[in-house]
């Protein structure tokens, strides 16, 4: 699952994008293929996502460890109602500066990234905790953190056009994934209550 939902939400939200005419299905140009040392689309699959997922896994670990590693067990210490909730939050606001300062943000207007990625980063965040808490290990986490920004920032972007108005709708922070990974982890609710996190693997 730490792979599979990132995917699934990725996957679901570019079709609707590519489906409805928000963005357009637009394979790499030549010029990118030539600039990675392949000749086709698949060949830039093959070699480039594992790098480009192993990266992310480096990337995604100092973060972990904070977040799933030191936070949760922390809050599910104290008598928070929700800690994974709490923890989504905090990592969500944590990104803040980054969206509205540092170019993080995935549109023309940073309030609205902010916005968009809370949302998006509530779904997930939540997702991610649980999936820790059940696996008791920080490496699922890891392994989550990175598929999702492979997938939502990188493997189907590579492939995307952007429409006039796809700048709100698409992308990491985009409205469309936004609702989908709500559909998605909707879904799996049934599953997080029949497996409820077990705070003993903390």
């Amino acid at each position: 699952m730490a792979v599979s939902v990132p995917f699934i939400v990725a996957g679901l939200s570019y079709a609707v994008l590519w489906g409805t005419g928000i963005s357009e299905f637009n394979p790499p140009s030549n010029e990118l293929l030539t600039r990675n040392g392949v000749g086709s689309s698949l060949e830039l699959i093959l070699k480039t996502y594992p790098v480009i997922f192993l990266i992310g896994c480096f990337a995604a670990l100092g973060e972990e460890l904070g977040w799933r590693g030191f936070l949760i067990p922390k809050l599910y210490s104290t008598s928070l109602r929700h800690p994974l909730i709490a923890s989504a939050l905090i990592w969500g606001v944590w990104h803040f500066p980054l969206i509205l300062w540092g170019g993080y943000a995935s549109s023309s207007l940073p309030l609205v990234s902010t916005l968009l990625f809370t949302v998006i980063i509530l779904a997930s965040g939540v997702f991610v905790g649980w999936l820790r808490i059940q696996s008791g290990s920080v490496w699922v986490a890891m392994v989550y953190h990175a598929a999702h920004n492979l997938f939502l920032q990188t493997a189907f972007e590579v492939f995307n056009k952007p429409g006039p108005s796809s700048e709100f709708l698409g992308g990491e922070s985009g409205v469309i994934p936004c609702v989908v990974y709500f559909l998605v982890l909707g879904t799996g609710w049934r599953l997080m209550k029949a497996f409820p996190a077990k705070t003993t693997n903390c």
